[in-house]
């Protein structure tokens, strides 16, 4: 999975293809982070290309969307979840992908 979103990136290029690199979840003090790669687009990501830049959303101890500590929901779809629940994600369109990474 993937999402599909038009932005400007730091380097003032043009990118589309948001992809979770990583997630950290540190289960004693209950905090998690997600490291997004940002690539120009979905074809970018399919021939091997580094992503333009790399975001980082550290997800907050309390609020209304945490990560499923003692859920049954799967990491991955969870932390997809997060980002679409921050408004810089909130316009952002899932890519269901055939392949993994």
């Amino acid at each position: 999975m993937a999402l599909k979103m038009q932005i400007q990136t730091k380097y003032g290029i043009p990118a589309e293809y948001h992809k979770i690199l990583e997630t950290h979840i540190n289960w004693y003090h209950k905090t998690a982070s997600v490291r997004v790669g940002v690539f120009v687009s979905e074809t970018a990501r399919r021939d091997g290309n580094r992503p333009i830049e790399q975001r980082e959303y550290p997800r907050p101890a309390s609020g209304p969307y945490l990560f499923p500590f003692d859920a049954d929901k799967p990491v991955l779809e969870a932390a997809y979840g997060y980002l679409k629940s921050l408004d810089e994600y909130k316009e952002a369109k899932d890519v269901l992908e055939g392949v993994k990474a």
